[in-house]
Order: C-alpha cells, then sequence, then structure tokens
C-alpha cells in the first residue's frame, strides 16, 4: 500500500513539474509577446512612453497602442529607401554646389586666375564658412530635418577635406 501512494504521489509531482514547466515555457513568454506600450502626459506636461501601464492617478488621457513585431524585410526596405533619399540629398547639394561655382567662377580664365595658394586659403574659407553657417542653422529648417542638416554639412567637409588633400583635383573636378 505504501508502494502505491509513493507511486501517485510520484506521478503526481511529475504532473505538477511538467504543468509548471510547460506554463513557464510557453505560456509565461505569450504574455510577452501581446506587451503593450503605453502613453501619457503627467502634471508637469512630459510625455511619457513605457511597456509598464502609468501609476495609478494620472489623471490625463493614456493611449495604448499594439507592440509591432520586428519586421526584417520591412526594416531593410526602409534602409534601402533612405539610402536612395540620402543619394538625392548628394545629388541635390552636388547640382547646388556646381551651380554656385559656375555663379562665382564661371567667367574666370586661367590667365587672370589668382595664384593656386590664394585660390585654395579663399576657397577653404569659403567652404568652412559654409559650414558653421549650416551647423548655426535648426535642423527643421532642412528640407528632410536632421538626417538632410548632417548630408549637407557632410558633404561640404568632404568637398574641405578633398580641397586640403589634393587641391589641383579639386579645382579640375569643378
Amino acid at each position: 500500500m505504501k508502494k502505491l501512494v509513493k507511486l501517485k504521489c510520484r506521478r503526481l509531482d511529475y504532473f505538477i513539474l511538467r504543468a509548471f514547466f510547460f506554463f513557464f515555457l510557453v505560456l509565461a513568454p505569450s504574455a510577452q509577446l501581446t506587451a503593450n506600450i503605453y502613453t501619457w502626459t503627467d502634471s508637469n506636461g512630459v510625455k511619457h512612453y513605457s511597456n509598464v501601464p502609468p501609476p495609478p492617478g494620472v489623471g490625463t488621457a493614456i493611449d495604448v497602442q499594439r507592440e509591432i513585431a520586428y519586421d526584417r524585410d520591412a526594416d531593410e526596405e526602409r534602409w534601402e529607401l533612405d539610402q536612395k533619399d540620402w543619394e538625392a540629398i548628394r545629388q541635390d547639394l552636388s547640382q547646388a554646389e556646381e551651380q554656385r561655382i559656375q555663379e562665382n567662377y564661371g567667367d574666370e580664365t586661367d590667365e587672370d586666375s589668382k595664384s593656386l595658394n590664394e585660390k585654395i586659403e579663399q576657397e577653404k574659407f569659403r567652404l568652412e564658412l559654409e559650414i558653421s553657417r549650416l551647423e548655426s542653422l535648426p535642423a527643421n529648417s532642412f528640407e528632410r530635418g536632421l538626417d538632410g542638416k548632417r548630408a549637407s554639412i557632410a558633404f561640404f567637409e568632404a568637398r574641405l577635406q578633398e580641397l586640403k588633400s589634393n587641391p589641383q583635383r579639386y579645382f579640375n573636378m569643378r
């Protein structure tokens, strides 16, 4: 009789143990997959984002949104579109720079041009001035916001680096 009771207890223990593992291995992670994102504004006007519900007594409207799972294909597609946008920004900046150069130096010939060192210093000053002007502008003054600002500054910094490293090539490129 004692053996039978022990055997039933073991089976019950195994069943409880299996149910425990089943719950924590299968059901508990599924609760994580259905997490919500809560947004609310506190009394100081600060907007909060969290996956934890706000503290009680928040007093303003709470917006609950379903969490969107990561989609690798969509992320890669967005990345490719961003690369195309960056290339369009680079081309626009390059065309604008070429147009400015034509306006400023279009009628200059080799005979009446300044010495190369004077041209280098003048161009270096102009590029540094343009970089500092762009850095002082707010991001919302660019067509594509902060990305547009960074691209514009990067373009002129690359031009300045080219001028410093190979002035002959720089002036022949224009």
